[in-house]
């Protein structure tokens, strides 16, 4: 699977039609664009689930003005470790940060330091980066039994409501 995880998080925040969007799809071989008008179509699989690019009409009410106009806007990009996936396709390209998705919850801390947040939650456990780069939340989700990570989402850090 080789949809380029960077540019794809360079677009968090950009409308569904941006042509740096285009450029990444068509890039990964990817026909497929979201639709406002389908709840289902609003995100776009890479490698039978082994990356999702989920789009929102709401983007605004958690995360301020998006970076470009459109009905629909990119709000986060997944990567999920195929270990626990079935049926999803081996996520091959790099990852951000010098994260790999067979590492540990320590091996994790070691590698990026102390998370904003950490808690169980739905079966798995979870830590919370915001800020690693400006403006980015970094959440991992770890399978409970191996503490190795099962997802790696990437998104906009959340406005406050202050």
């Amino acid at each position: 699977m080789t949809l380029n995880i960077d540019n794809a998080i360079k677009l968090i925040g950009h409308a569904s039609d941006h042509p740096g969007l285009d450029t990444l799809l068509n890039d990964a071989g990817i026909k497929k664009r979201p639709e406002d008008d389908d709840f289902t179509l609003r995100q776009i699989e890479a490698g039978n689930g082994a990356v999702v690019l989920q789009f929102t009409t709401a983007y605004q009410d958690s995360y301020g003005p998006p970076r470009s106009e459109g009905r629909l806007t990119l709000e986060d990009v997944t990567v999920f470790n195929a270990r626990f996936e079935q049926g999803s396709e081996p996520f091959t390209g790099p990852l951000p940060l010098g994260l790999r998705l067979d590492m540990t919850q320590s091996e994790v801390i070691e590698r990026l330091g102390e998370p904003t947040s950490s808690m169980g939650f739905l079966g798995g456990f979870f830590l919370t980066y915001d800020g690693l780069s400006p403006d980015l939340t970094v959440n991992i989700r770890f399978d409970l039994a191996t503490r190795i990570i099962h997802f790696v989402r990437f998104m906009s850090m959340e406005v406050s409501a202050d």
